[in-house]
């Protein structure tokens, strides 16, 4: 079996934060093996470093691996505790401190269920709106549409990985380093092969598709679909990820497979040497008060200002809009 051993960390903001987890000579090329992993190096650790590890070992344990663990040190091991490490991946485990709610710090790590009908995406991504809510000094409009960029990420997971095991969330406020990232990961075909399936991109390379994975007006049912179907697609759900890092400055990471990229306002980066069993997206936004508009989001509306509520849908204003 696989091992993953896991070190030092890097706060860097424009370092792809689980880059010694992804490593193509360590994660497996099945999910369903599992892997053993060695936390007992480290330090700083990202929430995104231990969902994706954590996504793993949940498909192993679901397909019957036996998996081993070398756990942190205690100066971490809260740390692991608090968010729900131990907790999702039903590891027996002492906690010796008192549970208080996380909102304003973090969004535990969470299984997000394959079945739609018991999946929880708007309490899951709500979670995240508490933590905005609570620290971040953005505007109303960024906060909208981070919630809607992870709900859509999460959404991903439910109707496009085609997993026999949960997938994974999570979500943290890094003060120190005035950011936010939210993750998702499940181990199920990856982005190329359901993109793949759709006669539109047929002669296109697995870096192609996933690269078209986050633009508007693609994906998987996508343009194919008949009227009627559950799988209609409205063909922005990923883009809305990509764009929010791009016009904040921030970062996204994709691993699907075979393919790794790195997106930011620049454009796209290839990163060589990653794999993962699945599909594990990052996306980092600076906290800034920018507001978000309809054209940076590839919306109708122009420079009317988007937000999003649950129920409600995404809409847009006007910023100097008159009460009549």
């Amino acid at each position: 079996m696989n091992v993953i051993t896991i070190g030092t960390g890097s706060k860097a903001i424009d370092r792809f934060p689980a880059y010694d987890a992804c490593s193509e000579f360590d994660m497996p090329k099945n999910a369903s093996e599992g892997v053993d992993v060695d936390w007992q190096y480290a330090t700083f650790v990202p929430i995104s470093k231990i969902a994706a590890i954590a996504a793993v070992q949940l498909c192993g344990e679901t397909n019957g691996a036996r998996q081993r663990y070398n756990f942190p040190p205690d100066n971490a091991n809260g740390y692991f505790s608090r968010i729900n490490y131990y907790r999702v991946l039903n590891i027996a485990h002492k906690e010796d401190f008192t549970r208080h709610s996380p909102s304003g710090r973090f969004v535990p790590l969470s299984r997000v269920p394959i079945n739609e009908l018991t999946a929880d995406v708007n309490g899951i991504a709500s979670q995240l709106r508490d933590v905005i809510i609570s620290h971040l000094q953005i505007s109303q409009s960024l906060g909208d549409t981070l919630d809607l960029s992870f709900g859509e990420m999460i959404d991903n997971i439910i109707q496009h990985s085609r997993a026999n095991s949960d997938g994974i969330v999570g979500a943290q406020y890094y003060s120190e380093d005035h950011y936010i990232e939210v993750c998702v990961a499940d181990c199920g075909v990856g982005i190329a092969k359901s993109m793949g399936d759709n006669p539109l991109y047929a002669g296109l390379s697995d870096r192609e598709l996933v690269s078209k994975a986050f633009q508007v007006d693609t994906g998987e049912w996508f343009g194919v679909a008949p009227a009627g179907s559950n799988k209609v697609s409205g063909g922005k759900g990923l883009s809305f990820a990509a764009n929010l890092a791009k016009v904040t400055g921030g970062h996204l990471w994709v691993i699907t497979r075979n393919v790794a990229l790195h997106i930011t306002s620049d454009g796209e980066e290839v990163l060589n040497g990653l794999f993962y069993p699945g599909t594990f997206i990052i996306l980092r936004v600076p906290e800034t008060c920018d507001v978000i508009r309809a054209c940076d989001l590839s919306l109708p509306g122009g420079n009317g200002v988007v937000r999003w509520e649950v129920g409600e849908g995404s809409y847009t204003e006007l910023e100097d809009d008159i009460l009549w």
